[in-house]
């Protein structure tokens, strides 16, 4: 049996369509992704690449049984958390901490609070990305030599934060890191790249209007 997965491109929370009473059998916590898996449910994109990785796919290389490389895998499958959101929105509201949250520190503010982008916030992403871009210099790949599922994970975070408006790929090894997932991971397109244009215009366009 095929396995069912919910989500939206472009999340759209006005709707909620993840209240309704079969969405909340699947998933309590009412969010996007959950997957289906043959009446098994899922939710939280990191836990769903693990358990396909686990489930289905042939041989270890996207997830390694080996204990070290798949502390690494584990390791930066949060990095992007860390990245995104730590020192993008107050952390009041945002409890995950560094790249995901620094993200959202600096692009949340105009784009659901109309509040200017400040200075001090976008330092803090530059800083967090830097940090990103230290383990690239040493590795082909976020966590070794090998594609794995924390790319998945980054190069979507990564490209989000570009697609925003902020220059990511001032820094070599981001750049070479982002085309390279854009040429090799299946299904880019339309699985991440669009999604993240519509994302990123929609912010883009908040941060302008909160500029006037």
């Amino acid at each position: 049996m095929g396995i069912d997965c919910y989500y939206h491109p472009f999340s759209s929370p006005s709707r909620g369509e993840q209240y309704t009473p079969e969405f909340l059998k699947m998933n309590p916590n009412h969010a996007v992704p959950t997957l289906d898996d043959d009446g098994f449910y899922l939710y939280d994109s990191r836990s769903i690449m693990k358990y396909l990785a686990n489930a289905y796919a042939k041989g270890d290389t996207m997830y390694p049984k080996d204990p070290k490389k798949r502390y690494l895998v584990d390791q930066r499958l949060m990095l992007d958390v860390d990245t995104y959101q730590a020192y993008l929105v107050d952390q009041r509201l945002m409890l995950d901490v560094d790249t995901y949250q620094a993200f959202a520190n600096v692009f949340y503010p105009p784009a659901f609070f109309k509040q200017k982008i400040e200075p001090d916030k976008v330092k803090k992403l530059d800083e967090a990305l830097e940090r990103v871009s230290k383990y690239l210099d040493q590795t082909t790949y976020i966590a070794g030599n090998s594609m794995t599922i924390a790319d998945f994970s980054t190069a979507a975070t990564l490209s989000t934060i570009q697609e925003c408006g902020h220059d990511v790929e001032k820094l070599p090894s981001i750049k070479r890191y982002l085309t390279r997932c854009k040429e090799e991971i299946l299904g880019w397109i339309e699985l991440n790249q669009q999604g993240a244009e519509q994302y990123g215009q929609f912010i883009q366009n908040a941060v302008q209007n909160a500029q006037k």
